[in-house]
């Protein structure tokens, strides 16, 4: 049996992040029969119970080199791992098990990473030498392969996929209900609902543009409105604060779930004001309109990969400005969504070819496909 080891920020309740290897567990597991999977996890007790996997302390060296040294593939995997815009310690962080699965001779793999971006000199030096030595890279978006161009890298050495969590959808757990999940924290679906996702950025001015927006949004269109804190640690303060500018039927989600709870909770909104990059591609699964707010040149690339431009940028936000865009997107609910949906079919299936090129890393002879 062929054994995998995952390895990213998992473990510490960043939805997105969460999401990502959900979406390449469910991916694996439909793909290939036999399969030995591990995760490296900051909880991997919580990890192990919710995703029914084996997972270790990321942070425990001595288990973290026994399970590398025993696998046939490390996977570095999805999300933003290798950029020094929020810390320091990412890039020497991933990039060292890199360098260490190579010097033990296992197959290596950047799986649908977003790339970038990367100040440093030294950084940028080290992840060239490194990034260089992987077997596969797959990236989400054509940013993130100019960026490692740039580096250095060959154009033909990466692969332009999509973000894993492409592979989600709502059918893959059926039993799932949003309504009921709302409902449990006292929040009813009956009226239209409007979902909020902010995080914290450069002294939190802009929660006042959204503000004045979304209060008139919601009075023209007599919806209610439920602030999402897709990372708690991080935006839940900022989440409270914005719940301080608002007025009328406001709530804020507060219940610890799952990907797929999640997504599930995201299919009884009836549009989203979205910060966070995968508020936005939850929203895009379940076929629901939005307006993305970037503070990040990944959230720009998910636009121009979707051929939409509903998107303001975070530093120049306009409260009237930002409320006549979601009514213009409002307003068009229905070609909205049909210029999205077929881009969605195709983000699907990119997405897909990450697990399907980790499988060919592996060879057919190294595993029983289903």
């Amino acid at each position: 049996m062929a054994k995998i080891v995952i390895s990213g920020y998992y473990g510490f309740d960043n939805m997105g992040d969460e999401a990502v290897l959900n979406a390449m567990l469910i991916s694996f597991r439909e793909l290939a029969d036999q399969l030995e999977i591990v995760v490296l996890s900051g909880a991997p007790q919580k990890t192990a119970a919710r995703y029914g996997v084996k997972a270790v302390k990321r942070n425990n060296y001595r288990e973290v080199f026994k399970e590398i040294k025993s696998c046939d593939l490390f996977i570095s995997g999805g999300g933003s791992l290798l950029q020094d815009v929020t810390g320091w310690k990412s890039i020497p962080f991933y990039l060292g098990q890199l360098m260490l699965a190579s010097l033990l001779g296992k197959k290596t793999m950047l799986f649908g990473q977003g790339i970038g971006p990367i100040k440093s000199k030294l950084y940028r030096q080290l992840a060239a030498l490194i990034i260089k030595k992987v077997d596969l890279v797959t990236v989400r978006d054509e940013e993130s392969r100019d960026f490692l161009i740039g580096l250095g890298l060959k154009g033909k050495d990466i692969a332009v996929t999509a973000d894993p969590v492409f592979c989600l959808s709502p059918g893959d757990n059926k039993q799932i209900q949003g309504r009921e999940l709302l409902a449990e924290e006292g929040i009813k679906a009956d009226s239209k609902l409007i979902g909020i996702s902010v995080r914290p950025w450069a002294g939190e001015g802009y929660l006042k543009e959204i503000a004045k927006a979304v209060k008139e949004l919601s009075a023209v269109n007599d919806g209610e409105v439920l602030i999402i804190p897709m990372h708690p640690a991080y935006d839940l303060t900022v989440s409270e604060k914005l719940l301080e500018l608002l007025d009328g039927q406001v709530n804020i989600l507060s219940g610890d779930y799952t990907p797929l709870e999640m997504i599930a909770i995201f299919g009884e909104l009836d549009f989203l004001l979205g910060v966070r990059l995968h508020s936005l591609i939850f929203s895009l699964i379940q076929g629901i309109p939005f307006v993305a707010i970037s503070y990040d040149p990944k959230v720009d690339s998910l636009l121009k990969s979707l051929r939409i431009t509903a998107g303001m940028d975070i530093n120049k936000l306009n409260g009237d400005t930002l409320k006549r865009v979601c009514q213009t997107v409002l307003s068009n609910t229905e070609q909205f969504n049909l210029v999205i949906e077929g881009q969605l079919v195709r983000l699907r299936k990119k997405a897909l070819w990450n697990t399907e090129f980790a499988l060919g890393l592996l060879g057919d002879d190294s595993i029983d496909r289903s």
